[in-house]
């Protein structure tokens, strides 16, 4: 199974400038305390939960332990992966960098030129298709077809 496989990778993974292999004895801390590991992983936000048995080394590594607690999520519940992301890039830079893009397409049009394309990345969901082809028919351009 893909997290066992995870599992097996992160355990033999270096980390840091000292190449420290924060993650050795995960296998066998997850069969030990596999109740407290099966009630973080079945957690609605696991990555704002406390970690089993690594927690406190997380909390005290402030240069690795935000990065190690997002490890930790991704090899475990990739589907939360995303929001970790996002709590990681607060934790280490500020909430600016994670905060999503609300500017209107005309401010984002008026910024563009030739050389310096309009390229939006999308989440499910998201469509500027009928904002872009309302801006388009204000300025007598060709809207996208439909």
């Amino acid at each position: 199974d893909k997290i066992w496989l995870n599992l097996l990778q992160i355990s033999r993974h270096p980390f840091g400038v000292d190449q420290v292999l924060f993650f050795r004895e995960i296998i066998d801390q997850i069969t030990k305390n596999e109740s407290a590991w099966k009630k973080w992983f079945d957690e609605n936000d696991p990555e704002s939960c406390p970690v089993p048995d690594y927690e406190d080394r997380l909390v005290m590594d402030r240069t690795l332990g935000p990065l190690l607690r997002l490890c930790i999520v991704r090899f475990m519940r990739e589907d939360r992966t995303g929001i970790g992301c996002s709590q990681f890039i607060e934790s280490m830079l500020d909430s600016r960098f994670s905060a999503p893009v609300t500017d209107a397409i005309v401010d984002i049009y008026e910024e563009s030129t030739s050389r310096k394309p309009i390229l939006y990345l999308l989440t499910a969901g998201s469509d500027p298709t009928f904002s872009i082809d309302e801006l388009a028919k204000k300025r007598k351009k060709f809207p996208t077809d439909k």
